[in-house]
């Protein structure tokens, strides 16, 4: 919403994001990897915030890692997320 946008610009200069659970991070390590990723995504100065390319390689990367780890294969994978 308008508004919900007009709150976001008042916080984020302040450093203030939406709250994530740190519990998620142990419930699944695909739910461990978003904790992770969004924050970064989050950073308010763009030269500092991951860019696209650094959050779809890490993503990538937990893809492959989950492949490994489970013996699946990557649609697999994707279908369960």
């Amino acid at each position: 919403t308008d508004k919900a946008l007009v709150d976001a610009r008042k916080v984020l200069p302040k450093g203030q994001t939406a709250y994530i659970d740190p519990r998620y991070a142990d419930r699944s390590p695909e739910e461990a990897v978003l904790v992770n990723v969004i924050p970064k995504c989050w950073v308010y100065d763009p030269e500092k915030r991951a860019t696209i390319f650094d959050i779809v390689a890490e993503l990538q990367q937990a893809v492959k890692d989950l492949v490994e780890a489970k013996g699946s294969s990557r649609s697999s994978i994707l279908q369960e997320l």
